[in-house]
């Protein structure tokens, strides 16, 4: 009994310091659930961009990011994304994202986003941080940002694109001395499923020769209903006497839907009539026909008429003379 009294005395004593140590040091025992993982590891595997909204003058982006994680849990992350300009390197945008405790192994996905004008092209790079320790990084090129339309551009009007009928037309209306004041008609059809208007005309005349921009004017596209085809007109007044080129463009909201070009050509040579049609005028040798008819017919006169000198009684002088060499000789031979 004594022996038995003994060891249970001697087991509440283990027991009572055993928890007295605990107590006073309550991590000095570690617990194999907890700790053992290894340190946790972040990359970047994959980065996708795409646009989210576009407006006039800038694009956003949405940038979606994959991280691979590996180990135990990584606290204290954060993305950053910037948008720097592809030519001359310059920061356009940059934006933050807070990740926070990333703990779950594979793969995940960071959403970040960023604004760039609607030009150029630009370089997006994301930095993955621990704290404020860089540990990976990821780059993607973007080019052609000025090719993104905004959404609420109708592109369903376009100048029209037919065989026989002509897209620009052009014709002279009123001329004075030294003006010509030039009507541009252009058709514009409807390639769309409902009407559309909402499109403004606008024409430039430049100087073929020099390229000088020589007069340009603008028109409002009234609606037009779907499968239509409308002209919509506008005048120009431009020094007369030289040939144009003209250049057209249809703009919706200041942002280009469709362009077409076309001459005008005001031959020098000729008069201006008003309401002279020049659209279609070209160099041929037809212009001229009527002149090298009257210079051949006169050519022609010239070959059948006899040949003289212009001097007066050329005919007799010419006789006297053989008269008198004839004389000599006679003599001569005498």
């Amino acid at each position: 009994m004594r022996r038995e009294t003994t060891l249970v005395v001697l087991a509440a004593i283990v027991v009572v310091v055993v928890g007295g140590v605990l107590a006073a040091v309550p991590d000095g025992i570690d617990d194999p659930r907890v700790g053992n993982d290894p340190a946790g590891d972040l990359s970047v595997v994959g980065q996708a961009v795409e646009p989210v909204s576009v407006s006039g003058s800038s694009v956003d982006l949405r940038v979606v990011t994959d991280i691979s994680h590996r180990g135990g849990p990584v606290e204290n992350v954060t993305v950053r994304y910037r948008a720097v300009d592809a030519s001359g390197g310059i920061l356009t945008d940059q934006r933050r994202v807070e990740v926070g405790t990333i703990d779950v192994a594979g793969e995940q996905s960071v959403e970040g986003q960023v604004q760039l004008p609607r030009e150029g092209g630009y370089d997006v790079i994301t930095t993955v941080f621990v704290g404020d320790e860089r540990v990976a990084d990821a780059s993607t090129s973007v080019q052609g940002v000025a090719a993104l339309e905004p959404a609420y551009v109708d592109r369903s009007l376009q100048f029209a694109d037919t065989s026989v009928w002509p897209t620009l037309s052009v014709s002279v209306i009123d001329t004075t001395d030294d003006q010509a004041t030039l009507q541009i008609t252009a058709s514009i059809t409807n390639t769309g499923d409902t009407a559309a208007a909402g499109v403004e005309l606008g024409v430039l005349l430049r100087q073929a020769d020099s390229n000088v921009v020589a007069g340009e004017a603008t028109a409002e596209v009234d609606t037009i209903r779907p499968a239509r085809t409308n002209t919509v007109s506008t005048s120009v007044t431009v020094p007369a006497g030289y040939n144009y080129y003209v250049d057209s463009i249809l703009q919706n909201d200041g942002i280009i839907v469709d362009e077409a070009g076309d001459v005008a050509n005001l031959n020098p040579q000729e008069t201006i009539q008003a309401n002279q049609t020049v659209e279609d005028v070209q160099f041929q040798v037809a212009d001229f026909e009527n002149g090298a008819t009257e210079i051949a017919q006169e050519t022609e006169s010239a070959r059948d008429e006899p040949v003289s000198d212009g001097t007066p009684g050329f005919g007799a002088i010419a006789a006297a003379v053989a008269l008198v060499v004839i004389t000599l000789v006679a003599r001569i031979r005498r």
